[in-house]
Formats: C-alpha cells, structure tokens, sequence
C-alpha cells in the first residue's frame, strides 16, 4: 500500500516535470526567437547568441549560435573547430529544413568547401613564363629560424616565395610551368649542401575560396610537391617536412590589389 502510494507521488512529480518542462518550452514563442537569431545573426554578436541559446535552448538557438562560434574560430586561425562547428550546423540545417536557415545552408557548404563560390575574374596580371633556375632559387630557399618563422613570417613570406602555375582549385604538379619549376626546385634541393638538411615546404593559395578550404588545398599542394621531389630525385622523405598556410599573408601589387599568381606559392628553408 505504501509502495503504492509512492508510486503515485513518483508519478504525479514526473507529470508536473514535464508540464513544466512544456512551459519553459512554450515561453520561447518560436517567432520572436526567429526575429532574435536573424537580427543577432546579421550583427555577428556571438556572447548575445550565446546568451540567448541558453536561455532559451532550441535546435534553431543552436544552429545560429555554432554558426557564429565557426566564424569566430575561423577569423582567429582556428580552422579545425570553425570546421567542426560549421558540419555540426549543416546537418542540423538539412535534418531540420529550417527556413530561417536557407541562405546560411550555401554559406557553411561554401565555407566548407562542399560548394564552390563563383569566384571573381582574374585581372590581367604578369605571369611568368619562364621558370627560376637552380641557380636563381638559392636567392629564394632560407636557413630556418625564428626569424622567417613565427612573428617574423608574414615578412618573410612576402618577401620569398616561388611560383607554382596550379590550375585553379588543384594540387597536381603536371606538364607545363609548374612541372618544369618543380624539376629546378628539385635540382637545387639535390645539391651536396641540401643533402643532411630538412627541408620546410610551406604552401600557400590566393584568397579566393574560404579560409577553411584554401588551408587543405595548400596542405595538398606542399604535400604534392613533396611527393614529386622523392619520386623523381629521390630525396629522402625524412628530410622533408610539409606545412600549408592557406591564404595567409597573399601577395600585393603596388596598387595594393592581390597579385593571385605570385600568392599561389610555397616557400623554402632548411635546417639541421
């Protein structure tokens, strides 16, 4: 009788949790919530949109508020957690078919690399046509230290960088003027001098595209060039060590445009 009666007060208290929990629900009125996340969403005010997710925690609340942290990581370099947040949001957006969220659909696949942005014409630039020698590339290819690496890189890779021609969106080293530069990088890292050296081969994209997706394709390209000096010069793969900086630090003309052949680029340094 008395296991009975608990029973029923167990019962009773569950009934009024879930009332409750139905009322706290309710006071979100889903309106007035849409009117917060699109005005806090076009203002890019992450702490409101936090504040606001907890407060009031729904799918919708949530999406706007990952989508904003993504932003913020991405801005700040962190670009593993701008991509984790970004996926996390896209699939909310496409479980749920949330209609507020239509627009922001194509910004986290553009984001994320899954959709391409149709990218502004080239202008006219100088391209080069001819490729820098052996000879020439020891004006290029620096000894690493804390002076071209850290605070000082931004300089230093405005300052050096060689030219690989990639086709757009590409990583491949094929026929054509960024083969033959690839054979000269080649020739100079094959001299006795580079023999016991490790070799850093950092790579770098214009600005077209998303951060997130620039800093794969430069990851790509500096691997791709690795892959080509051990295969066809045979150099030792322990000695040489990637890295891939995206879009970072592009470079400019006089007129202070970007230059997009010359940011399409990796740089060379060498240490024991």
């Amino acid at each position: 009788m008395i296991f009975t009666h608990l029973k029923s007060i167990a019962n009773i208290a569950m009934v009024g949790v879930v009332i409750l929990s139905t009322l706290d629900a309710n006071s979100c009125q889903d309106r007035e919530v849409e009117k917060q996340i699109e005005s806090l969403l076009k203002s890019s005010k992450l702490k409101e949109l936090k504040t606001l997710y907890k407060s009031c925690k729904s799918r919708k609340t949530h999406i706007a508020y990952l989508i904003r942290r993504g932003d913020e990581s991405r801005d700040n370099g962190l670009l593993k957690s701008a991509t984790a947040d970004y996926r996390e949001a896209l699939a909310l957006i496409e479980e749920n078919h949330f209609r507020i969220f239509e627009e922001y659909k194509e910004y986290l696949e553009i984001e994320l690399g899954i959709k391409k942005i149709a990218l502004p014409k080239e202008e006219e630039t100088v391209v080069q046509k001819s490729v820098i020698s052996s000879e020439e590339l020891e004006n290029y290819i620096a000894p690493k230290s804390n002076g071209t690496r850290g605070g000082m890189i931004e300089s230093f890779s405005r300052v050096t960088g060689i030219p690989i021609n990639f086709n757009s969106g590409s990583s491949v080293i094929k026929k054509g003027v960024n083969l033959a530069q690839a054979k000269e990088i080649g020739k100079l890292l094959s001299k006795p001098k580079y023999a016991n050296q490790v070799i850093y081969i950092t790579g770098y994209t214009d600005t077209k595209g998303s951060a997130i997706y620039n800093k794969t394709l430069s990851q790509k390209r500096a691997d791709s060039l690795k892959q080509y000096l051990i295969n066809a010069f045979h150099l030792k793969e322990k000695n040489l060590m990637t890295e891939g900086l995206g879009e970072s630090f592009p470079i400019k003309k006089k007129s202070g445009k970007e230059d997009y052949y010359r940011s399409r680029r990796v740089t060379l340094e060498y240490g024991e």
